[in-house]
């Protein structure tokens, strides 16, 4: 009866079946899974998709309060094209963003050509921002608007105009050409317009402005209503305006079309549920790509002592002696140096900062855990009548060690490697913290600890990448603790 059971219901099943019942143990395993899925989406389901999620890094944006909801954002366009990338290279990579700027406003409004916002400031009260001064706004026309003449032809008080903002709103949305000399893009854009076919027959204005060369026949802009308030990239032709954008190629748009692409490219109404920090990039952005991180470095540093500790313990298991002495004394001195201390000091030998100096650092420290388990279990392993058979049919030490040995140590080593996969994330986030670990731009929880430690008026900056640390941890540990339990050969229950 016990043979017929034993042969219905395998060793795994029962494994499996321990694992299953075990609550906390397959908490810890959903907590894991959800980790790795954010992970591996990565850009895909972040707020700021853009590199690091450096999008809102911005003064105007600093320290916004946890749920900041439905805050309008004005996005000023680059004078550069951005490459759109696919899918698979925006998960892992991100998408450069088409923004040079981000302004948070309280209130934006478009007079004739020109784009004029209050920013949205946490330093001014409700009475300040709304109050206004007895004297009447000026009224802004096309020309002083587009002289760029802020007092003379502002919509806003004396009171507040500092904290007003005005852009040209062809400029705000549109990336025209730049170049570092007036007199060469003007040259730049009049020369394109002469040679544009459907400027051929063209007269230009340009105010005042005429090139005179040896042998060429000196350019003549005589002045018209059709053309005005030209400009060395743009000028106006009745309602559409002509502009030169940064391929020095002329382009065309209406007034009408071009506030449609503004209100649709560049506001935004956006939530930022976790707030935003110290340099106004979205904080919940950066934990999500933070989980990629510290998994990544778990991952590789584990596998690195995966390597490390499974060779030495199985040589110096297997063949004792000398080596065996080695192997255990090397053990004995690591063991003895606190493992964050070891770290730090692979990290200064390697002579340099960044991802994968911890990847090497922490593999390099938390072998020795393996090495021992895998040590004490070939040295009883090598015993078995299978081994000695194996070593009578002339099989060599390498595939006796590896092919017979190893893996009836599979379920052992998944345990350790389990709670070494918690010590790394640990160790990653205190590397950080101390900035000698994964370094800015490139979030990790530990470093985003750091930059919240600072900002004693907003502990929120240090409690959401504790809670992540403390529950991805967590459960690893328990997930470990039940493989553990799992696997152990006194637990009879089914």
């Amino acid at each position: 009866m016990s043979d017929q059971f034993l042969h219905k219901t395998p060793p795994s099943n029962m494994t499996r079946r321990r694992l299953f019942r075990n609550k906390p143990a397959m908490l810890g395993f959903y907590v894991i899974v959800f980790a790795q899925l954010v992970a591996a989406l990565g850009y895909l389901i972040m707020p700021d998709d853009t590199p690091n999620a450096e999008e809102g890094g911005s003064v105007f944006m600093k320290k916004m309060d946890i749920f900041s909801s439905d805050i309008t954002l004005l996005k000023e366009g680059k004078n550069e094209d951005v490459k759109k990338v696919n899918i698979f290279r925006k998960m892992y990579q991100g998408q450069e963003s088409n923004f040079q700027k981000i302004y948070p406003v309280k209130e934006f409004e478009i007079i004739n050509d020109s784009l004029y916002f209050s920013l949205l400031r946490k330093d001014l009260t409700p009475h300040e921002d709304t109050q206004k001064s007895p004297k009447k706004p000026s009224v802004v026309t096309k020309e002083n608007s587009l002289q760029g003449n802020f007092q003379n032809g502002s919509m806003f008080d004396t009171h507040t105009k500092d904290r007003r903002k005005k852009y040209l709103l062809l400029d705000f949305v549109k990336p025209l050409y730049v170049n570092a000399g007036e007199e060469s893009a003007a040259y730049t854009f009049k020369e394109a317009l002469k040679t544009h076919q459907y400027f051929k027959e063209d007269t230009i204005l340009y105010s005042g402005v005429e090139r005179v060369q040896k042998n060429i026949n000196p350019y003549t802009f005589k002045d018209t209503s059709f053309y005005s308030h030209i400009n060395d990239k743009y000028y106006y032709r009745a309602d559409t305006i002509v502009y030169m954008d940064f391929g020095k190629q002329v382009q065309f748009i209406t007034v009408a079309d071009l506030e449609k692409e503004f209100h649709t490219e560049n506001v935004e109404v956006k939530t930022f549920y976790l707030g935003t920090d110290q340099r106004g990039r979205d904080v919940l952005s950066r934990i999500i790509l933070g989980t990629r991180i510290s998994l990544s470095i778990g991952f590789v540093s584990v596998l690195i002592s995966l390597i490390v500790g499974v060779s030495l313990g199985a040589i110096a298991g297997y063949y004792q002696g000398f080596i065996d002495t080695v192997v255990m004394w090397l053990m004995t001195v690591i063991w003895s140096i606190p493992s964050i201390m070891l770290v730090i000091a692979i990290s200064l030998v390697l002579g340099s900062k960044g991802i994968w100096v911890v990847f090497v650092a922490i593999g390099l420290t938390i072998w020795v855990d393996i090495a021992r388990l895998v040590r004490g279990e070939v040295m009883s392993i090598k015993q078995k009548l299978y081994v000695e058979s194996a070593k009578a049919f002339g099989i060599s030490n390498f595939i006796i060690i590896y092919r017979h040995i190893l893996p009836n140590l599979l379920g052992s080593i998944i345990v350790v490697v389990f709670a070494n996969f918690a010590s790394a994330i640990l160790m990653e986030a205190g590397l950080s913290f101390l900035g000698i670990g994964v370094q800015l731009p490139v979030p990790s929880w530990g470093n985003m600890l750091k930059e919240g430690w600072s900002e004693t008026n907003n502990s929120f900056l240090v409690l959401m990448p504790s809670l992540c640390i403390i529950c991805l941890v967590l459960s690893f540990n328990l997930f470990g603790n039940g493989l553990r339990d799992a696997y152990d050969p006194k637990n009879t229950s089914n």
